[in-house]
């Protein structure tokens, strides 16, 4: 219950942000995977926000903030290429953190968590591998 009100907080936090930069910007393109990536984030970023709540782990609230921060980013149109890779970066650091922490809260949402993580890389590597493909025509 909480992580879908967070979900549906983070998405109409968003939501404001593509409508703005979409309408003002002609050369702005969102496919379904951009958003299937985007709705990937938001529960990454949910379950974050969750389990700081739930533990008062603050390093949570960082990681949510980041996955959100890398949403804004992309609707103000930061170079894709560079997002892409950086939203790599960050979501195989956040497991390999998570691994090596001792994989706390597989009870709860840590292993969900994990999965959409995975999930998201495999999205991003093929937007990142498409971006690249598409500059070189």
């Amino acid at each position: 219950m909480i992580v879908g009100g967070l979900f549906l907080l983070g998405t109409v936090a968003t939501a404001p942000v593509y409508r703005y930069t979409s309408t003002r910007r002609q050369n702005f393109t969102a496919s379904p995977i951009h958003f299937g990536v985007a709705l990937l984030v938001l529960f990454t970023a949910a379950v974050h926000f969750y389990l700081y709540f739930e533990h008062g782990e603050q390093i949570m609230a960082l990681a949510g903030l980041g996955f959100l921060g890398g949403i804004g980013l992309f609707f103000i149109d930061v170079n894709r290429l560079y997002l892409y890779g950086v939203g790599i970066l960050y979501t195989a650091v956040q497991i390999l953190l998570w691994i090596t922490d001792g994989m706390p809260h597989v009870g709860s949402f840590g292993l969900i968590d994990k999965v959409v993580q995975v999930l998201l890389i495999i999205a991003l590597g093929f937007l990142l591998l498409r971006h690249r493909q598409r500059a070189r025509h």
